[in-house]
């Protein structure tokens, strides 16, 4: 029951970013996001398999990276929006940092089984696809191929 209650932590932080910046419709810009709390977001050559992103802290200064092999446009922003989770996320680049500068190397993508990465792909996805902004796109987008079409172009 305790996981399920962290993993809803996400989901409402996520909510309180949204309102924060009062968003009111899909598509949600993490790159945004992250320019409005002064955190640098740049594309990074990784050979490490696996990892999509990195969340770097040096002092009070914190940046985000993305790997270069991701292709697809949704992935990237479903990686900044991970790292945004570990930023925002209660205790998150507290354990990661530990009290000291580095990078954290993420695996996103709800591949990882460590809770500090689940938390942070629960909050991506809260943060991309809330809810509330979701059945209302998906109100406006009708019926059939057309409304695919339509939601499909609004996720990013």
């Amino acid at each position: 029951m305790k996981h399920k209650l962290e993993l809803q932590e996400a989901e409402v932080e996520a909510k309180s970013v949204i309102e924060k910046f009062n968003i009111a419709s899909l598509p949600i810009c993490p790159f945004s996001i992250a320019k409005e709390h002064g955190i640098v977001t740049e594309p990074k050559d990784s050979d490490k398999p696996g990892v999509s992103g990195f969340f770097i802290k040096i002092g009070d200064v914190f940046g985000i990276k993305y790997a270069t092999h991701i292709k697809n446009e949704g992935f990237i922003h479903f990686t900044v929006a991970h790292e945004l989770g570990h930023y925002f996320l209660p205790g998150h680049f507290e354990y990661l940092f530990r009290g000291r500068d580095g990078i954290h190397e993420s695996r996103s993508g709800f591949i990882s089984e460590d809770f500090y990465e689940k938390q942070a792909d629960y909050f991506a996805k809260s943060l991309l696809m809330p809810e509330e902004l979701f059945l209302a796109a998906l109100r406006e987008a009708g019926e059939g191929f057309v409304a695919v079409k339509s939601l499909a172009t609004k996720a990013l």
